[in-house]
């Protein structure tokens, strides 16, 4: 079986799959259809924010994240999951503040102080090595300052708000389900001080299943099953969290469930004979993806779960889309929806998801 109709194989058993995948939380008295949705987050989101951030302004030959054998300032081979939604919905105003390697909050690193993005770690190395001073850049932020700089929506009434943060506060080994989750509810709380109602909150896919996990295994036992554990305690603790939250605040909340939905991918591309366990570029043990890694090691990306060490593939971001659109009530154009192959799946999700009221 070719690679494409692997995927087409998966994507068709995934319909029954992702249209359980929202918690909705409060009701939506909406006006009508969302004309704006505002992305907060990391990596998972980043479409190329990190690398405008740091454009011109690291030491040469050094580019965040490298181009190759990233694509255009995204963490994988090409669109991420908003460039996904943006095309499906491009009657929709998307912007995007997310920004790799953020985390939801701060921790204080020993040699830099205060630190929100895990990327200050990086791009402090890579000043450090080339001009002996380790510096960090303004505009490489976490997920309070996203917050900070938003200025509200223009229609808050049809305007929903993506929180999707939390993997970066678990790779470093610092933070807990609880600080990440008081984390989001602050900016949720800081977000509707600005006049957001609508809100979407993904939750977090095992990431004990990633290969960075599986390398940290090698040299510190045990780090697989705590990723493991940790995913599955952040998420059993959000849903009930925001449904406070929600209550509390006087908005709407829903939380996507990334990772069942993650988990049945995996079981179905397994099946298709789609790497799930692998990246296609390759991960040194103990460590995460070099600055400047080498060319992909794999001659069809897609035929790959995981990008690199904790990023997926393009073809996984076109499942996270499909997982997260119902919840953002939005209607994809029938023109675009024939152009990425997803027409029968978005229309099972958002018969799945159709909202009460």
């Amino acid at each position: 079986m070719g690679r494409e109709a692997m995927r087409r194989q998966v994507g068709t058993a995934l319909v029954g799959i992702l249209s359980v995948a929202c918690l909705a939380f409060a009701g939506w008295a909406k006006a009508g259809i969302v004309s704006e949705v505002h992305v907060f987050g990391d990596s998972l989101s980043d479409n190329g924010n990190l690398r405008a951030a740091t454009a011109g302004l690291l030491p040469a030959p050094f580019e965040i994240p490298p181009d190759p054998p990233y694509v255009n300032g995204r963490r994988s081979n090409g669109p991420v999951w908003t460039d996904y939604v943006e095309a499906l919905v491009p009657a929709t105003t998307l912007t995007n503040a997310a920004v790799a390697g953020a985390i939801s909050g701060v921790f204080v690193h020993p040699a830099l102080g205060s630190i929100d993005n895990l990327n200050d770690i990086a791009i402090a190395d890579i000043f450090q090595t080339v001009t002996g001073t380790p510096q960090k850049l303004p505009d490489v932020i976490g997920l309070r300052e996203q917050v900070t700089r938003f200025a509200g929506p223009s229609d808050p009434n049809n305007a929903v708000h993506v929180v999707w943060i939390g993997a970066n506060d678990f790779f470093s080994g610092v933070r807990t389900p609880g600080d990440i989750i008081a984390d989001v509810a602050g900016a949720i709380a800081d977000l509707t001080a600005k006049g957001a109602m609508h809100f979407v909150v993904p939750n977090l896919p095992d990431l004990g299943l990633t290969p960075l996990a599986a390398a940290l295994n090698v040299s510190a036992p045990g780090t697989q099953a705590t990723l493991s554990a940790g995913s599955v305690g952040f998420n059993g603790a959000l849903v009930p969290q925001m449904a406070t939250l929600a209550g509390a605040l006087g908005v709407s909340i829903e939380v996507v469930d990334i990772f069942t939905a993650f988990n049945e991918l995996l079981v179905s591309a397994a099946a298709s004979g789609i790497d799930t366990a692998n990246p296609c570029i390759p991960v040194l043990p103990g460590s995460t993806v070099p600055i400047v890694p080498t060319a992909p090691n794999c001659g069809d990306p897609n035929g790959f779960i995981f990008y690199d060490a904790i990023h997926p593939t393009t073809f996984v971001h076109e499942r996270i889309a499909n997982t997260i659109l119902p919840a953002l009530n939005v209607v994809p154009e029938p023109s675009a929806l024939a152009l990425l192959g997803f027409g029968g799946l978005i229309l099972v999700l958002r018969v799945g998801a159709r909202r009460k009221g």
